[in-house]
């Protein structure tokens, strides 16, 4: 996905894909963000993905 910040990401492998909204969230800490990602789960980021995108 390259480096960016502050901005929206979208990845896909033609099956699989990841929503990411990086460097963007501002009211969640890591203990209550409602969409963290489990590979990253210290980061404060919104993902939607499907089941085989969990871990990117």
């Amino acid at each position: 996905m390259g480096n960016a910040a502050n901005c929206i990401l979208y990845n896909s492998n033609g099956t699989d894909y990841m929503v990411l909204d990086y460097g963007t969230v501002e009211s969640y800490t890591t203990s209550n963000d409602p969409m963290k990602r489990p590979a990253y789960p210290n980061e404060l980021d919104f993902a939607m993905y499907t089941a085989g995108a969990m871990n990117w």
